[in-house]
């Protein structure tokens, strides 16, 4: 993936990236807390992502598949493991944070 320069530099391989990105499982990782305003916004927004319509001049128009946890984690004895590996696989990884009087305000 890197090749490294005479100056002892290492680069990048545009091409190799490009291959690495389009062989990922999963085109985001949705991170979030699990408390009910996270929550509605995490669903809200993997439904939006899996449901987009990418623009025809893209090279690729496949449907976007997106992890999050409550519909692609799997019962398994290594969840931490699990979750790894989908980060991994993910081309993007999307973290929602919001503050403390958001989330009171939305109780």
């Amino acid at each position: 993936m890197e090749k490294e320069l005479e100056t002892g530099e290492k680069t990048e391989n545009k091409t190799d990236n490009k291959t690495e990105q389009n062989n990922r499982r999963y085109k985001a990782f949705i991170s979030y807390r699990h408390q009910p305003f996270d929550r509605k916004v995490a669903v809200t927004l993997q439904k939006h992502l899996e449901t987009f319509h990418p623009p025809k001049q893209l090279e690729k128009k496949e449907k976007w598949r997106v992890f999050r946890d409550e519909t692609e984690l799997p019962t398994s004895a290594d969840l931490s493991q699990d979750i790894r590996e989908a980060l991994e696989n993910s081309e993007y990884l999307i973290v929602i944070c919001s503050s403390i009087w958001q989330r009171r305000d939305s109780l």
